[in-house]
């Protein structure tokens, strides 16, 4: 197998791009897209060559990389998106991740069936000079995604005290504050600001994570935004039975009714919407229908709902919406 075009331009969106020959900040010389300067190079710091020649230099350790997948023994086995995201390791860290047998990545590729917790514990380099790199961190888990086919996924947190929770969702939401930063990562100090947007701004959110009590949305594009910032209606792992509202400051109704554009909705006590059910007044024997989008439809009130046919709610401060 060969890295593909995708793959390569993945690989030098991470590396950066430079004619002169430069150390890297870990004692390495380095030029073009992140070649490493070998004696047989013939460069010096401050040395500056060719855009042709930093192709050269990429395309040969591209070459270098495929030579070393390609000794993995099950290297048919994976997918071309697979094969690049190893690629993109081995270009960045080195070939003895896919060649050396006592290596993480290695043994977590050398199965009939991957294991994700394997592949993820293999994938974990983030170590530069001594500490975790930031930079390391967001091009993993891009490497990740890669692997899985999927986007926005954190599968390495920024810190290895961090505990990480994430669950896609679908979420139309709006911006809350002026000058909101979009990050490139979820965290307000190594994520890094890509943009700003204010109150008002719309967004389509597909995912959400809580990283120590933090919450985030991510919007794609590589973008994240703090949860502390919008507001709308979330629905988690795309389940129509699993709606709550959020609000400004990340708080939410629970327990409770509340009118939202114009409409009546009601709350349980897990804070997810109730919906296609009755449910008791507090006063009285008066019970309401809630539709299918969870709204109040007055003209069905009922003091006696076939509890045979529909979900009846008798006390909606102790229930939980989602069952």
């Amino acid at each position: 197998m060969n890295v593909s075009t995708t793959g390569k331009n993945f690989i030098k969106s991470y590396e950066k791009y430079r004619l002169d020959v430069y150390d890297d900040g870990f004692g390495f010389l380095t030029v073009g897209y992140g070649h490493k300067v070998v004696a047989s190079d013939n460069l010096k710091e401050g040395d500056i060559i060719t855009a042709s020649r930093a192709t050269t230099l990429f395309n040969a350790d591209i070459l270098t990389v495929e030579t070393g997948i390609n000794k993995h023994p099950k290297v048919s086995k994976f997918t071309q998106a697979q094969y690049d995201a190893v690629a993109s390791l081995t270009f960045n860290a080195g070939t003895v991740y896919i060649t050396n047998s006592n290596n993480d990545l290695y043994k977590a590729l050398n199965k009939s069936t991957f294991v994700k917790s394997e592949v993820v514990k293999g994938f974990t380099v983030t170590i530069a000079g001594g500490s975790r790199q930031s930079g390391l961190v967001k091009r993993r888990n891009a490497e990740l995604d890669m692997f899985y086919a999927t986007e926005g996924m954190i599968n390495i947190p920024m810190k290895t005290t961090d505990t990480v929770s994430q669950i896609p969702v679908s979420a139309k939401l709006t911006v809350q504050g002026t000058n909101i930063s979009i990050r490139d990562f979820p965290d307000n100090v190594d994520g890094d600001i890509l943009r700003k947007l204010s109150t008002g701004s719309n967004i389509t959110a597909t995912s959400r994570i809580t990283v120590n009590g933090t919450p985030w949305f991510y919007i794609g594009n590589k973008s994240w935004i703090s949860g502390d910032y919008v507001q709308g209606w979330v629905k988690d792992y795309n389940d129509n039975k699993r709606w709550w509202y959020l609000e400004k400051n990340y708080s939410y109704p629970s327990k409770t009714w509340k009118t939202i554009s114009g409409k009546d909705y009601c709350f349980g006590k897990d804070s997810y919407l109730f919906v296609s059910c009755y449910i008791k007044s507090e006063v009285g024997n008066t019970y309401y229908w809630v539709d299918d989008d969870g709204v109040w439809l007055t003209q069905y009130n009922t003091s006696s709902p076939d509890r045979n046919k529909y979900r009846v709610v008798d006390n909606y401060k102790i229930t939980n919406a989602y069952q």
